[in-house]
């Protein structure tokens, strides 16, 4: 941007704004006991720790509006005393600097400026929104220095007539109660109006939330209707022009409702006999929760009563009512009972209020020790006892493969000795089929002689 032209700023009514003065520094002079020095010359460098101006203005209103300049400032310009030594330097006082004969010393300048506001010169001490957001130092370098460059020095900046014109928008919300916050109800349909009274500095506005564009208006209002639900407690809306993005403003949701308890509570909390318990509840509530009443509804009932003394703690809470799957902020609630008897084994019925209304939970307190099996034991106790069913299974086959094979091998054994049986016999008979019978007669009494042939 070329130096003395002007720059445009745009802000809204309650920002901070920075006003910048690019390449604001034209030239720059320096005097040696009063005379002007060529810094033209080799001997010299001239260097800035920053080539522009910032001015901020913090919590900006409408009378900021107008035009910005610096300019030299008026008055005395603090310099330094530059000594030259052909030996060493000693300690020397405050803007003094001191160098060896024949070094490159470099003398540091703190630059100043004035600021006009429309005209009218800034009294910063006076003007306690409007700062300068650092120094810019000036350092000037002197080559191989000599006794003649002894010396006081000044140097400072030839400033540019460039000037910044602020233009403050105002934007609001209609039923914003505050700067930072609007509200509504859960269930009652709601409408978000962003508007402007100075729709000559607006394009056209736009409503956006998370980010993303929910409503495009004109150049004075922009609104968005709906139903809100306890999911939209806490989001943020943002109202900005389209083309100067500085002018925006945004404000956060307030949903207010009547206290619910979600569904990740659990209906059933379990103590010991004469031994201290904490009930632990979730619930959602905006404004939180005023006051929290117990009754017995079981087989001794009681009627309710105050509990005056609980805990509640912020929590996120996963409900899902509305869809939602990142969670809302609610609160967990602590309960302590000191000591369990009997009576206290049975049902409940606990009242959660707000000025806005009451909600109930019920729940049973229920005994350790008389427990039934839980799912997970009776998921436990299943899978043992299908394991030991399947070795009992198991043994029993086992045990009749066993038997069977030993009535098997029993067969087998007397087929064999029946086999061999049958051989032995049928040998004697095959010995016997060779024996032959003769009878003789001798003197007519017989007599027998058995002889054997040979096959």
């Amino acid at each position: 941007m070329l130096a003395g032209s002007d720059i445009s700023v745009y802000a809204t009514v309650g920002s901070t704004s920075i006003l910048t003065f690019p390449d604001i520094f034209k030239t720059t002079i320096c005097f040696q006991n009063g005379k002007q020095i060529s810094l033209s010359k080799s001997k010299y460098h001239i260097a800035l720790s920053k080539t522009f101006i910032e001015i901020k203005i913090i919590n900006v209103t409408a009378n900021d509006t107008g035009e910005y300049k610096v300019y030299d400032p008026l008055g005395f310009r603090p310099g330094l005393d530059l000594y030259v030594s052909n030996m060493s330097c000693p300690f020397r006082a405050r803007r003094q600097d001191c160098a060896i004969e024949g070094s490159s010393p470099m003398l540091t300048f703190l630059t100043d400026w004035s600021l006009c506001h429309s005209d009218n010169e800034v009294d910063f001490l006076k003007r306690k929104n409007i700062h300068k957001t650092d120094n810019i130092n000036l350092d000037l370098h002197i080559y191989n220095v000599t006794p003649t460059d002894e010396g006081y020095y000044i140097c400072f900046p030839r400033l540019s007539q460039t000037e910044v014109v602020l233009k403050v928008a105002k934007l609001g919300f209609i039923n914003q109660t505050d700067m930072k916050t609007i509200g509504g109800q859960e269930g009652r349909e709601m409408t978000i109006t962003c508007y402007s009274d100075t729709e000559q500095y607006i394009t056209a506005l736009q409503l956006e939330s998370n980010g993303t564009g929910i409503a495009l208006g004109d150049n004075q209002t922009v609104d968005i209707t709906f139903i809100p639900d306890r999911t939209d407690h806490l989001s943020m809306y943002k109202c900005v022009d389209i083309i100067q993005s500085a002018i925006t403003i945004e404000v956060q949701l307030i949903v207010t409702c009547l206290p619910v308890f979600p569904p990740e509570n659990r209906n059933v909390q379990t103590g010991q006999l004469g031994q201290s318990m904490t009930l632990s509840f979730y619930i959602y509530s905006y404004p939180p929760v005023e006051d929290i009443f117990i009754e017995q509804i079981g087989r001794k009932q009681i009627k309710r009563k105050k509990i005056d003394n609980f805990i509640i703690m912020t929590s996120i809470l996963s409900y899902t009512e509305f869809a939602n799957v990142v969670g809302i902020e609610g609160y967990e609630i602590l309960i302590e009972i000191e000591k369990l008897d009997i009576d206290d084994f049975q049902s409940y019925r606990i009242t959660a209020s707000n000025r806005f209304g009451e909600s109930n939970y019920y729940f049973v307190i229920m005994d350790n020790e008389r427990l039934p099996l839980s799912k997970s034991k009776r998921t436990y106790f299943v899978i043992l006892c299908s394991v030991a069913v399947i070795l009992l299974v198991y043994i029993i086959i086992s045990h009749v493969c066993f038997c069977v094979k030993h009535d098997i091998t029993m067969g087998q054994r007397n087929n064999h000795v029946s086999e061999d049986h049958n051989d032995q016999t049928y040998d004697l008979k095959k010995v016997q089929s060779h024996t032959v019978l003769s009878t003789t007669y001798v003197n007519r009494t017989p007599t027998t002689i058995m002889t054997e042939s040979t096959p």
